[in-house]
């Protein structure tokens, strides 16, 4: 929803600044619904307008356009990667497997008197037989 909302402003204002900058130049920006059609257009299709490199003011305006959108997709795609990260983050913290170094050289220690205590065979042996 946020992704959409974004997208839809990034648009409409660059549709707002291409009819009111490039609309009495060329047909395709002659209203805001055209001008918006255009730019999608523009975003989804390889495709670039016919003599756009020929005026600098829109060589510079679909240049900007594409840059604000791929920082924008970007930012949807890290945001996304960052929140996998912070699931999986989550996940091993609550493992209780995982201990700290101190709590595991102890468990080290408890286990080596236990098999002495207990005459349980080292680990070793008990890995060769199973």
């Amino acid at each position: 929803l946020h992704a959409g909302l974004v997208a839809g402003a990034v648009f409409c204002s660059f549709s707002a600044v291409g009819e009111w900058r490039f609309g009495v130049k060329r047909p395709e920006f002659s209203s805001f619904s055209s001008s918006l059609v255009l730019l999608i257009n523009i975003f989804f299709s390889p495709e670039p307008l016919e003599d756009w490199g020929d005026q600098f003011e829109l060589t510079v305006f679909t240049l900007l356009l594409m840059f604000m959108l791929s920082l924008l997709v970007l930012n949807f795609v890290l945001a996304i990667i960052i929140e996998a990260y912070m699931q999986v983050r989550k996940r091993v913290e609550d493992i209780l497997i995982e201990q700290s170094f101190f709590e595991d050289v102890f468990a080290l220690a408890h286990v080596k008197v236990l098999q002495a205590w207990w005459r349980w065979p080292s680990s070793i042996v008990l890995g060769r037989e199973l």
